[in-house]
């Protein structure tokens, strides 16, 4: 049995597309864990540490929803507490974390687009998750995004029967049982959750729309009734004993806070590329080709059932995905970003030896152009990642520790030393870096400013009532030039507050943290 499974991997490894599989999650592995435990920006650590601490609450034993608020579904935050309760509170597990999906996401996309289309093209699939420029921030960073893609790929997985030959069975069903999942990870995984189920719906109809029993049909329940479980199976004990908190912190603020009028937050991206950052440029440039790839799959002249299920699934998540994006981040667009690069990859034609030896002349213009288009693309992400790993982390030590690590650090030790005291801290990166710091329950600034709309005074005397005693004024309050609430909670605790202690990284003001305390012209 162990000779067999010897050689069998043996056989495995001695193919080339594997081989070159394994050297692009080598090189994927490297670029992700480059400095992973010092590259912060303020602009990004707040969610990072949001969803930390709400895991580490949870492996102490506090629920979401009840003992402290969440805006999102919770499995993502239980996955983190499940990973604490085994290993010990750290955050960098929840950045190994990202990294160790990322891989997974990379092979699953192999396989995925192997099946479906060719062994060239899933390469090209794969090379693309690693690097495109869309997924940059979600990669090697403790947030939701990648659990979320790992489940929806698992869900196309399951489908791949179904998508390919029409195969009907219970694969159908874990391919529901997934995209729920996605769905209980974050809500901004509707436009894909709902993408492919129109994709689905559309290769299990035939075309006979009018037929009621079709839509009843046996592959619609399975599929169905597996999202519908997916999502309650995580949701549901929440929703039985916290019905009103659950409902009131998910549903009915984000569906207040998300939603607006699609196609100027769409067409608001273009605006990007003429502004000075390249970031911004990347940005732009990563719409504009999910739009021209949407766009030239529709005129294809070949399709088939996989390249019609994917369409759809990329048109849908494309739309909706824009209605979720109040800031114009590229992480909301990772629906329709992942379906453009399985999208790009149906388009690379199988290129073995034979074909690759023959002269340039005898191929195709088809295989030529579509081999390069995806070879360009490829080459787009790879500079695009180097640039933002380069350039979008503004305050970059000799060393390549961020000047934001080093503030962190700074005002952590400082914490440390005084563990009889509760702190609360605007951004919550500063008390989810380190286990030996008290800080309260209720630390989700944004949640309670910007989609609660709670005024920032309320916001301190109830800290106040919770026993806090240290309040923090971190970079965040730079969102102040966007969302002033921000800048009136940093001015009113800059005001009323004694200050104990201030951190400066490397002379940077802007970029300064501040100790208060001693409230005392706030009324308790």
């Amino acid at each position: 049995m162990w000779l067999q499974l010897r050689i069998r991997l043996f056989s495995i490894f001695k193919r080339p597309d594997i081989l070159i599989l394994l050297g692009i999650l080598c090189v994927h592995l490297f670029v992700r864990m480059w400095y992973a435990q010092h590259l912060f920006a303020w602009i990004y650590d707040y969610d990072e540490g949001a969803y930390s601490l709400g895991g580490r609450f949870i492996s102490e034993g506090f629920l979401p929803y009840r003992d402290f608020t969440l805006v999102h579904p919770p499995l993502y935050d239980l996955t983190l507490g499940f990973i604490y309760k085994i290993f010990g509170y750290d955050f960098f597990l929840g950045r190994y974390f990202s990294v160790l999906l990322s891989v997974l996401c990379i092979i699953l996309v192999f396989i995925i687009i192997r099946k479906l289309f060719n062994s060239t093209a899933a390469l090209v699939g794969a090379a693309l998750v690693a690097f495109f420029p869309g997924f940059f921030l979600l990669w090697y960073r403790a947030v939701q995004e990648p659990l979320g893609i790992f489940f929806v790929l698992l869900s196309l997985f399951f489908a791949i029967d179904f998508i390919r030959e029409n195969k009907i069975g219970w694969r159908i069903l874990l391919s529901g049982v997934c995209l729920g999942l996605a769905l209980a990870t974050k809500y901004t995984f509707l436009p894909v959750v709902a993408g492919l189920s129109l994709g689905f719906l559309f290769l299990s109809m035939r075309g006979r729309w009018t037929s009621l029993r079709d839509w009843f049909s046996r592959e619609n329940l399975l599929f169905g009734g597996g999202v519908v479980f997916g999502f309650l199976v995580v949701t549901g004990y929440f929703i039985v004993l916290f019905p009103d908190q659950f409902i009131s912190q998910t549903l009915s603020a984000q569906v207040g806070y998300r939603l607006n009028f699609v196609m100027p937050d769409l067409l608001h991206f273009f605006n990007f590329f003429q502004l000075p950052l390249w970031s911004q440029k990347i940005t732009s440039i990563c719409v504009i080709l999910v739009i021209a790839v949407a766009f030239f799959a529709y005129f294809r002249r070949k399709v088939s059932r996989a390249n019609s299920f994917i369409f759809i699934a990329l048109f849908v998540s494309l739309v909706l995905s824009s209605t979720f994006n109040r800031f114009g981040e590229l992480r909301y667009f990772v629906s329709p970003f992942l379906m453009t690069i399985i999208m790009i990859a149906a388009f690379v034609p199988e290129l073995d030896a034979k074909t690759i030896v023959q002269p340039i002349e005898r191929l195709s213009i088809h295989k030529l152009s579509s081999f390069a288009f995806g070879l360009a693309v490829l080459i787009f992400g790879v500079a695009s990642l180097l640039i933002l790993q380069r350039y979008d982390y503004s305050y970059t030590g000799p060393e390549g520790i961020t000047f934001e690590k080093t503030a962190y650090d700074q005002v952590n030790r400082y914490l440390e030393g005084h563990p009889d005291k509760t702190v609360y801290s605007m951004s919550p990166i500063i008390p989810a870096l380190s286990s030996k710091i008290d800080t309260t329950l209720q630390f989700d600034t944004f949640a309670f400013l910007e989609i609660f709309g709670e005024d920032p005074e309320a916001l301190i005397l109830r800290e106040q009532s919770l026993g806090v005693d240290y309040f923090i004024v971190d970079p965040l309050y730079l969102l102040g030039f966007q969302k002033p609430q921000f800048g009136v909670l940093a001015a009113d605790l800059d005001a009323r507050g004694k200050l104990i202690a201030s951190f400066v990284p490397a002379g940077l003001k802007i970029l300064s943290v501040n100790v208060y305390e001693d409230y005392s012209t706030f009324p308790r």
